[in-house]
């Protein structure tokens, strides 16, 4: 009666969406399908030809976050309380007074260009600064802002520690090893990551499937008494303990795959099968899923976040389970977020997990159980980063994610600003995050169980010797956001360049905690372009060759 009710609901929900919500256009953003051998391997690093901001200082600003009592029923109907809390207690908070900053160009600006033919190179002479009344408004992409203006905060960048990645890492000699750790997750001498986005139980790049509850077909676990962590503890828990040593601010958040096999309508691995969570398996799961969150928290890493299924409507071949919103919404406040609030855990709640295109999905989820998510997870593949908004548009207060981007291994300057584009479009869409796939691959983007599909790119790739590292597209991206947008570093509004022209220059202004500000200017044309950026009475002009990634950064005056 109850999955009847909620169809009907979802029926109603969908006709009033159809009035109201229009599909953003424009084409997917999907990876290039633009084949070739793999670049020569770097013989530079990001190290020895960048600089970094200074740390974060200053300004602090309160946590919106809230605990409550604990929910007192056995089984309660939609909305539990999250995050409960089992005392009260009474503490007193110093309040800092924020740091006044001066927003000015400044002539110490730092500009880092990366295209076909450079790396995340310095560039001298690469700008200038002059009054706003010599500005010539016809010419060039104006970019106006006010850096006290600001929309949502930015809570980092990563990629996804799979077990390919981990088993890569981990069959490195030491010294090579802790190497690209830093270079993967320290800002000085690489590109700054701060979140990981680990796979529960085994996903597409593994070179086994399993779960952490695997039992012979036919046979059934209800009481949990086989779980069993113990792949995770070999290779990827010590890796995260390593990044986590080396970023003190890094974030952890987890996605499953699939549940155990005898707990699915059907004994097989593949979302292709079409296989579904069995509904008196509910509960059983949700305890699983308690159980991986405790494990991982038991061996030093804390989880941020926990997203429900990974790409829930993929039918793969490869380890997958196909939900529908009804039921999303159903496990979510029936099932897991009880047994999360009964067990202390206040790990967020992440829905959805899939395609910008399919927003009707979380819309559906949302008008069920909103108070019992903590946000909406998106990736890449279809659609484009505007669709977000179609959900934020009507859950303001709900926050967008993106856990998974990835391109192909292909040319390297159309990866790079591929990578780039979606990153500036997800952040002025309303994104707090930007995660890409796999952490490491070998040369041929894999390994992966029976070579199912391989040739992702990766951030790095490498040999097993290691002597061969490419430092990928998806790296020198990312060192044009993360090695100098702060955790905590706010959004500030600035003219869309990208909806004036069809997404081919795009911008994105932040300004962090400390007061520095960062533009990231792409321009996927083949002519140099000019960007004018306009603060106050100031203009800052910077020209941006064809095809290519700019990224500028400032201090503030205190």
């Amino acid at each position: 009666m109850l999955m009847k009710a909620r169809q009907c609901l979802a029926a109603v929900l969908s006709v009033l969406l159809l009035t109201t919500v229009t599909a953003c256009n424009g084409g997917p953003a999907s990876p290039s399908s633009e084949q070739r051998p793999p670049s020569e391997a770097a013989t530079s690093t990001a190290a020895s030809t960048t600089e970094t901001t200074s740390g974060e200082t200053g300004e602090t600003e309160p946590s919106s976050e809230e605990t409550s009592p604990t929910e007192s029923e056995s089984k309660p109907s939609r909305s539990p309380i999250k995050n409960p809390s089992t005392a009260t207690t009474t503490t007193t908070t110093t309040i800092k007074k924020p740091v006044k900053y001066m927003y000015q160009f400044s002539d110490a600006a730092r500009v880092y260009l990366s295209n076909s033919k450079s790396t995340f190179v310095r560039q001298n002479d690469a700008f200038k600064i002059y009054s706003k009344k010599n500005l010539d408004a016809s010419t060039g992409l104006i970019v106006e802002f006010d850096a006290n203006v600001t929309e949502h905060e930015i809570e980092g960048f990563g990629g996804a520690m799979t077990d390919t990645s981990a088993q890569m890492l981990s069959a490195l000699p030491e010294k090579t090893r802790e190497m690209l750790m830093e270079k993967l997750f320290d800002a000085e001498k690489g590109i700054g990551l701060s979140m990981i986005r680990g796979c529960v139980g085994s996903s597409d790049f593994a070179t086994e499937y399993y779960t952490y509850d695997d039992m012979p077909e036919g046979e059934e676990d209800w009481d949990l008494k086989h779980f069993d962590m113990s792949y995770d503890h070999k290779q990827i828990i010590p890796l995260m303990k390593d990044a986590m040593a080396i970023n003190k601010n890094i974030k952890f958040l987890l996605s499953p795959w699939t549940p155990p096999l005898w707990m699915k309508t059907n004994y097989k691995w593949q979302g292709s099968s079409g296989a579904m969570l069995r509904v008196d398996c509910y509960d059983v799961y949700a305890q699983y899923l308690v159980k991986t969150i405790q494990g991982y928290e038991a061996a030093g890493i804390p989880i941020y976040a926990l997203t429900i299924q990974n790409e829930p409507q993929g039918r793969v071949g490869w380890p997958g389970c196909i939900w529908d919103g009804d039921q999303m919404a159903d496990f979510i406040s029936l099932s897991l977020r009880p047994a999360m609030n009964a067990n202390g855990i206040t790990s967020k709640l992440w829905a959805w997990d899939h395609n910008y295109a399919d927003y009707l999905f979380p819309l559906t989820i949302l008008a069920q159980c909103k108070d019992d998510i903590d946000g909406i997870a998106w990736h890449w593949y279809d659609g484009t980063p505007e669709q977000m908004k179609e959900v934020s548009d009507y859950y303001e207060d709900v926050p967008m994610y993106i856990t998974e981007n990835g391109t192909a291994i292909g040319t390297f300057d159309n990866q790079l600003r591929e990578m780039a584009s979606g990153c500036v479009r997800a952040l002025r869409s309303g994104a707090r995050n930007y995660i890409t796939w796999n952490l490491a691959l070998d040369l041929k983007g894999g390994p992966t169980y029976n070579n199912i599909n391989n040739g992702c790119s990766g951030i790095i790739r490498f040999d097993e010797t290691g002597e061969n590292i490419q430092y990928t597209a998806e790296y020198f991206g990312f060192a044009h956001f993360s090695k100098f947008i702060h955790v905590g570093a706010k959004v500030v509004t600035s003219t869309d360049t990208g909806a004036a022209t069809k997404y081919n220059q795009v911008n994105l202004v932040t300004r962090n905690p400390n007061g520095s500000m960062t533009a990231v200017l792409v321009n996927n044309e083949k002519t140099e372009k000019v960007f004018k950026l306009v603060m106050g009475d100031q203009v800052m002009e910077v020209p941006i060759a064809g095809r290519s990634v700019i990224t500028v950064t400032w201090d503030a005056n205190a």
